[in-house]
């Protein structure tokens, strides 16, 4: 009989709900788990009377944190099989030292798999935390850590081979103190998954083969490709893992710590459960290509897409394109990467992040029938809404951070068919930057009006900026009283903010982006040759002073009012060149 020890060392469904009920009937014919845990509590061998900190009987907390352990592990391993588990509390402290605080023992084994075992706990141990809804992990702050957020040395000591940067290597969180007896506790969750996890093939009967290098070898498919390992705690314990993530042999107080890819991937090679029936809950896309189909499984961590049970992370820097429908519990697209629609439809079961506030991140429908269906939908500082004309998203909250940009095209007046349209049935905060742009040469006649929002609730905040790319002229009064703007014009030659006039905040403007490529009219590029450079300031100069106040409605501007001798010097500007010329 073997044994390992876990030792001590000091959502919003309002609207998203009514797209849920086909998704549902999928999941129940098509994702039952097919590991079969059963677990039993043995009351013969148990000490009585039971632990102070858990004395019910008829109520008896271990076992409905057995029964959410086995919850956690069937939604993972998906390959036909079955693991009886014995558990029961005892005193480890007359059989082990005093830091023991759990042991698993294996019971049986057939064809290179643990087929039962028994788990015993503590039973003398007074600073446990029994969470009663531990699969919400709403008491800690968890977090992802990933390869590259490591330093070198951990890099060096923990992993062999090609590793890459986005493989998830622990993830983990502190106590936060929303509920006090989870602080400065052992985490009696978090060692039944550890114990479990042995249970599952990380013990001698099983690892031994795979373990003669004291290292676990990761099945290229599950991590994109490459060739790695990570590597065994100590010569003399190679049923841990060396790296601090669930499967290292010691636990931090006030910390509770779930399985992390490199965890899964471990156990996956200790008892070689077939690479495509691991489903992970958190899962990165990564491809070299600069766009890459999202409804592939080898450009997913741990090869399989993820479904409605999974966070999906998009932060390789690229585009994740859809091919298909595809339904996910929550998505964060950052790092400089994009998540495009196309013509497909994504459910996001509660929330969609875009950035973090810190890099470049886009959330886009480039099809004219894609749709975004989420719960809820956050868009951080550096994060863009890009939506075609025809997309359409749909959520019951909506959050948008100051420098948070929305791009949404028109080509028509019928939101969601030929304009881009959001519907949000509840809380909406406005924020940042609001761009129109008119495309496939569509001009609408005066007075048109277009219906971007549907705001069933109302909203708070609003846009600091609102334009039109190519300098159209929109009444955005109506705006912040019925998600409306109503088409005034074509452009005012010079005005590259819309306002209705040429004056000192077009050529802030223009100044801006002096020099860009790429440009548009907004930015300054009167001329069309998309720069912005002497030919667009002579523009600005031969109009100055166009227009009148009021006769493009906008929101005020944000933006500083430069001095009145701003033109002069952007013409001195212009003519630079032409006496370099001359001379």
């Amino acid at each position: 009989m073997e044994q390992s020890k876990r030792r001590f060392d000091g959502a919003p469904w309002g609207l998203v709900g009514r797209w849920l009920c086909a998704l549902a009937i999928v999941l129940a014919a098509g994702n039952a788990p097919a590991l079969d845990i059963v677990t039993t509590f043995n009351s013969g061998a148990s000490v009585y009377p039971y632990p102070s900190f858990d004395p019910d009987s008829e109520n008896l907390k271990l076992t409905a944190l057995m029964d959410d352990v086995e919850i956690y592990y069937q939604d993972i391993f998906e390959q036909a099989g079955t693991l009886q588990v014995e558990y029961y509390y005892q005193d480890l402290d007359a059989e082990f030292s005093t830091n023991t605080l759990a042991v698993c023992n294996v019971t049986g084994i057939s064809g290179g798999k643990v087929t039962s075992c028994r788990i015993r706990v503590d039973s003398t141990r007074t600073n446990w935390f029994i969470d009663s809804t531990p699969l919400d992990n709403s008491e800690y702050d968890m977090s992802q850590n990933l390869y590259r957020d490591l330093t070198n040395p951990q890099k060096t000591n923990w992993f062999n081979g090609t590793v890459p940067d986005l493989l998830e290597a622990s993830y983990y969180g502190p106590a936060n103190g929303s509920e006090t007896a989870a602080l400065n506790k052992i985490d009696m969750f978090t060692v039944l998954l550890h114990e479990m996890g042995h249970g599952l093939g990380m013990i001698s009967s099983t690892a031994v083969d795979d373990t003669g290098d004291y290292d676990y070898d990761f099945a290229p498919e599950l991590v994109w490709g490459n060739t790695m390992a990570a590597e065994c705690y100590a010569h003399d314990d190679r049923y841990h893992l060396g790296m601090t993530s669930l499967m290292h042999p010691y636990i931090y107080v006030g910390r509770r710590t779930l399985p992390s890819a490199v965890d899964i991937f471990a156990l996956q090679d200790a008892s070689e459960w077939i690479p495509g029936t691991i489903d992970l809950k958190r899962q990165d896309f990564y491809s070299a290509s600069p766009t890459a189909d999202w409804n592939t499984d080898a450009n997913w961590e741990g090869n399989r897409m993820p479904d409605a049970d999974d966070e999906a992370y998009v932060r390789h820097g690229g585009i994740a394109l859809l091919s298909a429908n595809n339904a996910v519990g929550s998505l964060l697209v950052d790092d400089g990467s994009t998540v495009d629609v196309g013509n497909a439809s994504l459910l996001v079961i509660q929330q969609t992040t875009v950035g973090t506030g810190s890099q470049d991140a886009t959330m886009a429908i480039s099809g004219s029938t894609g749709q975004l269906n989420s719960a809820a939908v956050v868009v951080n500082e550096y994060g863009t809404l890009a939506l075609s004309a025809g997309a359409i998203v749909n959520t019951d909250t909506i959050t948008l951070s100051d420098g948070a940009t929305i791009g949404m095209e028109l080509a028509g007046l019928t939101p969601g068919v030929d304009s881009a349209w959001i519907h949000v049935t509840g809380s909406v905060e406005l924020d940042g930057v609001l761009e129109i742009d008119l495309i496939d040469d569509y001009l609408p006649e005066v007075d048109d009006t277009f219906d971007l929002f549907d705001f069933e609730e109302g909203y708070t905040g609003f846009f600091d900026e609102v334009i039109e790319l190519d300098g159209y002229r929109f009444d955005f009064s109506n705006l912040g009283v019925d998600g409306s703007i109503t088409f005034v014009g074509e452009p005012l030659v010079g005005d590259a903010n819309g306002d209705g006039m040429v004056d000192n905040l077009d050529a802030a403007r223009l100044a801006t982006h002096w020099g860009f490529n790429n440009a548009r009219w907004s930015m300054g590029d009167f001329d069309g040759d998309g720069i912005v450079g002497p030919s667009d300031a002579s523009i600005m100069a031969a109009h100055w002073g166009s227009g009148s106040a009021g006769e493009s409605a906008a929101i005020p501007s944000t933006e500083a009012v430069p001095e009145p001798s701003l033109i002069t010097m952007l013409l001195a500007i212009m003519l630079v060149p032409l006496v370099q010329r001359r001379r």
